[in-house]
């Protein structure tokens, strides 16, 4: 009985130890990341200009994260309006060309593998949503 009951309370002090360092990192303006987007690790937030290779937050646009909320392709919070913001690094920039394919991204010539997926982790179908690319 007194096993179980230790490993009880060594159990408890695992939300304790997740949640007090993103309270702290929060509070100092940094950002905890545990989701698989981007390394996990704590990002600082930086004033400055974005540039290729920042890592930025952004939130999504109501459409689509009402889409992201239902699914669970986020989590809810309360940054963006009822969600999570997104974290990415930035690959281009304003005057990049930028060529989309089903496997890659390109930027002025250099080849991101980033393969166009059809199932989401769960196995469900992904709906192709149109995009359009600005210069």
């Amino acid at each position: 009985m007194m096993i179980f009951k230790n490993a009880k309370q060594k159990y408890l002090l695992i939300p304790i130890f997740l949640f007090f360092p993103m309270l702290a990192a929060q509070h100092f303006g940094m950002l905890l990341n545990v989701t698989p987007s981007m390394p996990l690790g704590i990002y600082a937030r930086s004033n400055g200009v974005i540039q290729r290779g920042s890592i930025v937050t952004f939130c999504l646009p109501d459409f689509y994260k009402t889409l992201a909320l239902n699914k669970l392709y986020i989590q809810k919070g309360r940054r963006c309006d009822g969600a999570e913001p997104l974290i990415k690094e930035v690959i281009a920039v304003p005057g990049d060309h930028v060529f989309l394919t089903n496997d890659a991204i390109a930027v002025n010539g250099k080849r991101y593998a980033y393969p166009t997926l059809t199932k989401d982790s769960r196995g469900e179908r992904l709906a192709a949503l149109s995009t359009a690319i600005e210069n």
